[in-house]
């Protein structure tokens, strides 16, 4: 038994490092090629290319609507009937992905933009069908539990896309060319991902099942809602740019977006490592539960208050030091709204949390819903008359909402702030530093840079922490 256990620990290990590869892989690739394009190409092209990059993931996700999640946890509860349970999922995925890419394709017709644009979400309608495929094949083998060739696949094709951009460049290359190889990348990961597969599966029409529909589909419908609202009212704002105010705007607004993308990672990486441990101790152990969640509570507010600094103080250093050029500067009022979003969304991925291991996605969804109703119609109304500021603060006004909500529901659940006086009472060091390095006009320096959140950042560990959750910390396990 103790074996057997050691043996369910070490996979489980291997999984963690695994899934981290994969979503590393996944937001660093994708990042640095989108450096790459706005340093080599410019706002107006990289705004093309971002935002029909943006439209794609979206569909992405309406392809997917939760059923890649289903069909792991399906996978897990039927270890011996594998291909039975692929091929009742599978007409999902294709109907799904083929709504997905027609509408798509219809919208690179008839969307109301540059020439460049409409060929780009065109390309990127492809880029959105093999992605789709890809993650169908690897939800297959995540639900065997085999991680591996997910994480190899993607490595592999985040080094591959990050070299061949660049070269192509260099040869002369269009923008549009460049979209066709990444998208061309995408059909290798999926016929890698297929080859795979095909070793655990044997595929023949007959192998077909009628899927259950009405069971199937509640199961997957409040996840999937969820998912695509969740993702709708966050970067419907650059679709909206891009159609009103043209490729340019639209560039410049992901710029600073993309940014505050890759810190918004952190709290996902903590989350994914923190949530088996979450849902087992408030099933058995309601007392540890709300210790975890205090001390992700302070984690990510230890880990957003620097970042924020940072954005807040040094938003042209950093434009400059990520872009180098001129162009971008324009987003530093921008990325500066940009990082009260990101405080405000650190702190409400904890309440946000408790919605999910409690059971209570339906509330999720729903507010979901309502932010992307409300982020739509104050972007449509604002953005003609004030652009890219009031997309901005669009985006900070929804957030706020949706962590003033998160609040409430989860008020009554969590019953005491998941706060403490001396983390509110932290917040005063980095104003003071804010005051400072304004009045000596010292928000060009590096150094300041560099040394003002890594100082902010190591006086929270020690402050928000006592010596035995620093150390587990640092050990990253629980004794």
């Amino acid at each position: 038994m103790h074996k057997k256990l050691n043996l369910d620990l070490t996979q489980i290990k291997k999984n963690s490092f695994y899934f981290f590869l994969i979503s590393f892989t996944r937001i660093f690739g994708n990042a640095v090629i989108l450096i790459i394009i706005a340093r080599l190409f410019g706002s107006i092209i990289y705004g093309s290319f971002a935002s029909a990059l943006t439209l794609s993931t979206i569909f992405l996700t309406i392809a997917d609507f939760g059923f890649d999640f289903l069909l792991v946890t399906e996978l897990a509860k039927k270890e011996n009937k594998q291909e039975e349970v692929f091929f009742r999922f599978l007409p999902y995925k294709l109907i799904l992905l083929s709504l997905a890419f027609t509408t798509l394709i219809l919208i690179s017709l008839t969307f109301k933009s540059s020439d460049l644009s409409t060929s780009l979400i065109s390309v990127f309608s492809f880029y959105m069908l093999f992605g789709s495929l890809s993650n169908f094949n690897f939800a297959f083998l995540r639900g065997i539990n085999v991680f591996k060739y997910e994480a190899y696949f993607n490595l592999f094709n985040g080094i591959l896309s990050i070299i061949t951009v660049y070269v192509f460049f260099l040869f002369g290359f269009s923008i549009v060319a460049i979209a066709i190889l990444l998208s061309s990348f995408k059909l290798l990961l999926f016929l890698g991902s297929f080859t795979i597969i095909k070793k655990h599966i044997v595929f023949f029409p007959n192998k077909f099942i009628s899927p259950k529909f009405n069971k199937d589909f509640k199961k997957v419908a409040v996840f999937g809602t969820n998912l695509i609202f969740g993702l709708l009212f966050f970067q419907l704002d650059t679709v909206l740019l891009l159609y009103i105010k043209g490729d340019e705007i639209a560039g410049i607004y992901q710029s600073a977006f993309r940014i505050m993308a890759l810190f918004l990672v952190l709290p996902e990486i903590i989350i994914w490592a923190i949530l088996p441990l979450l849902t087992r101790f408030l099933e058995v152990d309601e007392e540890r539960f709300f210790l975890l969640l205090k001390l992700m509570a302070r984690i990510l507010f230890t880990l957003a208050i620097p970042i924020c600094l940072g954005l807040l103080v040094f938003p042209k250093l950093i434009l400059t030091l990520i872009y180098s050029r001129d162009e971008f500067l324009l987003a530093a009022p921008i990325l500066q709204i940009m990082a009260l979003i990101i405080i405000i969304r650190f702190i409400d991925e904890v309440y946000a949390l408790i919605l999910t291991v409690s059971n209570k996605q339906k509330i999720r969804a729903k507010i979901a819903f309502i932010a992307t109703g409300i982020n739509l119609t104050l972007n449509l109304l604002l953005i003609p008359n004030y652009g890219i500021i009031a997309a901005v603060y669009t985006s900070l006004l929804t957030n706020l909402i949706v962590a003033l909500i998160y609040f409430i529901k989860t008020f009554a659940y969590v019953k005491s702030s998941l706060f403490e006086v001396k983390q509110i009472l932290f917040i005063s060091v980095p104003i003071i530093l804010y005051l400072i390095i304004n009045y000596y006009n010292y928000s060009n320096s590096m150094l300041a840079l560099f040394s003002s959140t890594i100082f902010v950042l190591l006086l929270g560990f020690y402050v928000n922490f006592n010596k035995i959750e620093r150390s587990m910390i640092l050990e990253l396990k629980y004794k």
